[in-house]
């Protein structure tokens, strides 16, 4: 296996030189940088396997590189030098491993072939989620709402919710930074926004009568347009003041749990901002009813 490609980028030359030290020419590639700027030129078109980031280069701060390699290559593991301790909690950082700088001999070579093989063994189990995210991006306009969230027609609140925990965790996106500015990060975000929209309608007591006739007549996503002709407006939908929709939005989560009693006392609130609202005053009575 050839040697792998290291940047090594730091504003202090002294430093850079330190860093060079650090990596033997018999086991890596290096690629010095004094400045964030050279970076973009120098891997024009080649590839990077790792990148070592002082906290301030010649022209920027290192984060602000890091950033940029996050965007630009996703798949490549960064280790943050800082002269301060690191945070502990890297997770948010536009870095994989930070390490506070000068360390003992050996210190950081260590870390940074962790972070490589690391990043070669989750590489392939990225390569695999990103195929199936595009297959089931593609399969969107020719899926059901409950096709799309594995579930049969029939299927309850707690299945609907177990689906979609599951499938939201999956498919966040914030779970899955590698794939900003990557190809797969469209699919990904067209993906997980249908899977929210086919739980919300799905777990609408008004709107999914209205998406099972729909459905039945072969249109496969919710269509607002026609929800006149074939159904109720939903609670959420009683009024466009913004200041009452608060209180139809809290109505319409307790009807959909089945708290009568949680919802009329919301609806009242509305209509009494609202006392001419006869949508409001419908609902409260069919609710009053059983309904």
């Amino acid at each position: 296996m050839s040697a792998p490609i290291i940047l090594l980028a730091a504003g202090d030359p002294q430093v850079l030189m330190g860093l060079i030290q650090e990596f033997p020419r018999e086991r890596w590639h290096p690629m010095a940088a004094k400045d964030g700027h050279q970076v973009a030129r120098a891997l024009d078109g080649k590839q990077l396997h790792i990148a070592v980031v002082h906290e301030q280069l010649g022209d920027m701060p290192g984060r602000k590189l890091c950033a940029w390699l996050k965007k630009y290559r996703p798949s490549t593991p960064i280790v943050a030098l800082t002269t301060g301790l690191p945070d502990a909690d890297h997770s948010a950082q536009p870095w994989d491993a930070a390490l506070r700088y000068p360390c003992a001999a050996g210190v950081l070579h260590d870390v940074a072939a962790g972070a490589l093989h690391a990043a070669r063994d989750i590489a392939p189990a990225r390569e695999r989620f990103v195929l199936a995210v595009r297959s089931r991006a593609s399969q969107l306009d020719e899926q059901d709402y409950f096709a799309l969230l594995g579930l049969p027609r029939g299927a309850d609140q707690h299945q609907l919710r177990a689906a979609y925990d599951k499938l939201s965790l999956r498919f966040h996106p914030d779970r899955h930074p590698y794939l900003r500015g990557h190809d797969g990060e469209a699919d990904l975000n067209a993906l997980y926004k249908r899977i929210g929209e086919a739980y919300r309608v799905l777990s609408d007591p008004e709107k999914r009568p209205v998406y099972d006739k729909q459905l039945a007549g072969g249109t496969l996503r919710y269509d607002e347009t026609q929800r006149e002709k074939v159904g109720p407006k939903s609670i959420e939908d009683l009024s466009d003041n913004p200041m009452i929709k608060k209180f139809l939005k809290l109505a319409h989560t307790a009807h959909a749990t089945g708290n009568r009693a949680a919802a009329i006392q919301n609806l009242k609130f509305a209509q009494s901002m609202e006392r001419d609202n006869a949508d409001i005053a419908a609902k409260i009575a069919e609710i009053e009813a059983g309904g």
